[in-house]
């Protein structure tokens, strides 16, 4: 069985297709398979718990799932398996856990049903306690080391959550064992009410490498009380999504200083809506590879408070071909930027850029070379956003051959600030 796994893990890593029923990497629009049950027909106003729609097609006889919860009061919870029937959830089977105070303990359930691959493999399960949940983790056990459980979808209400970000043994890829809200087999996941408990401050590595999720619905957060510090790893590896939407999120507590490898790896993202505002810490603003391999073809920072950061780190352009649009850079103070070119956000790297206004940045060596489809505007917007260097014999490299497409006068504008425009 581990040999299985280990298969079928090395193909998800390498782009060969997602564990489970569901589309292909090549559709465009996921579609909720019909061998699921029906959660939508639940009505969540008044629960708080979860759903766990569990794939086990693989599993054949003695089932078994493994969580590791922790409650309020470390009370009991309990974990039913059931079916719904006429918009209502049937128990079919109950266990009750034993709340843990440490992240590294497992509560497994095993259930009493032989598994027919022709009615069974999908089942689910419901997580609800008596108090509240403060975590839910996902875990890897002996069944299949490191891989952690087959849940397909997750759907609930949890308000009193602090604790969204994952924790793992190492930064292996077999040595992972705990997720507290990222599986690599999760599809789709709706959870309303996270945030009310105003407790959720750090964000790191909630979905990442939930490389089969291909649906999040994120409008049911409530984030207005949270002093959210960073969004770190966020996203990344989740190379299925299509679309990460934070409109509807109220960030006025955020002091957030940290998006560093948020959407790295997300290759098929194609839409991202921040807040309309996010607002950021006074002090340093850590992007490094924010958007590295990302699908993404345009971004959007106007609504960044810019002028709270005392520093900017790191470049979050790192290879990323896509983008052919990056607004709001432009706001960042000059005195947030570092003198060092590669540790600034620079799109050397974004081969089809063509909307971008630059920044305001004295470092030396900037270079646009790559950058062949930039618009003679933003050619000279980047001009007219270089700051005044504190010496002589400063450069900066335009695009081959798009010199010429510049006015004498918006050249000017740099050579008149002591830049060398080449």
């Amino acid at each position: 069985m581990s040999a299985f796994y280990d298969l079928l893990l090395a193909k998800k890593l390498s782009g060969g297709g997602s564990p489970g029923p569901g589309p292909s990497p090549s559709s465009d629009d996921w579609t909720r398979p019909s061998t699921w049950p029906d959660l939508d027909s639940l009505d969540l106003t008044d629960f708080e718990g979860v759903y766990l729609t569990y794939d086990l097609t693989e599993f054949g006889a003695d089932p078994h799932i493994a969580l590791n919860v922790r409650t309020q009061d470390n009370a009991d919870f309990n974990v039913d398996r059931g079916h719904i029937s006429n918009g209502a959830f049937v128990v079919d089977e109950s266990f009750t856990g034993q709340s843990h105070t440490s992240d590294s303990m497992t509560q497994r359930f095993r259930f009493n049903e032989a598994l027919d691959p022709a009615n069974g493999n999908v089942q689910l399960f419901r997580v609800t306690t008596t108090t509240s949940f403060l975590w839910i983790y996902f875990t890897g056990d002996d069944v299949h080391p490191g891989v952690d459980q087959p849940c397909v979808e997750r759907y609930g209400r949890l308000s009193n959550v602090t604790k969204i970000d994952t924790w793992y043994n190492s930064g292996s890829y077999k040595t992972y064992q705990c997720y507290s809200w990222s599986t690599r087999w999760l599809q789709h996941d709706k959870v309303v009410g996270v945030g009310a408990s105003n407790l959720i401050t750090t964000m790191d590595y909630t979905y990442s490498f939930s490389n089969s999720l291909e649906k999040v619905e994120l409008d049911g957060w409530q984030m207005g009380g949270c002093a959210l510090t960073t969004l770190g790893n966020a996203f990344s590896n989740c190379s299925m999504l299509k679309t990460v939407d934070m409109s509807a999120w109220d960030t006025s507590s955020w002091v957030l200083r940290n998006i560093s490898s948020t959407f790295m790896y997300c290759a098929n993202l194609r839409e991202l809506k921040w807040p309309s505002v996010v607002n950021l810490a006074a002090a340093s603003f850590s992007t490094n590879n924010a958007f590295q391999f990302c699908g993404l073809k345009s971004v959007d920072f106007r609504g960044f408070t810019f002028d709270r950061i005392t520093q900017w780190t790191g470049n979050p352009f790192q290879q990323n071909a896509s983008f052919e649009t990056i607004l709001g850079l432009e706001n960042i103070p000059a005195a947030a930027i570092l003198t060092n070119w590669n540790n600034c956000p620079n799109p050397s790297y974004c081969y089809g850029l063509k909307n971008y206004k630059g920044i305001h940045c004295a470092a030396n060596y900037q270079t646009y070379s790559n950058n062949q489809a930039l618009s003679a505007e933003s050619l000279a917007a980047i001009l007219a956003n270089l700051e005044e260097p504190a010496g002589t014999g400063y450069n900066i490299s335009l695009p081959t051959n798009q010199k010429a497409r510049l006015t004498a006068a918006q050249i000017a504008v740099a050579t008149d600030k002591g830049w060398t425009v080449n």
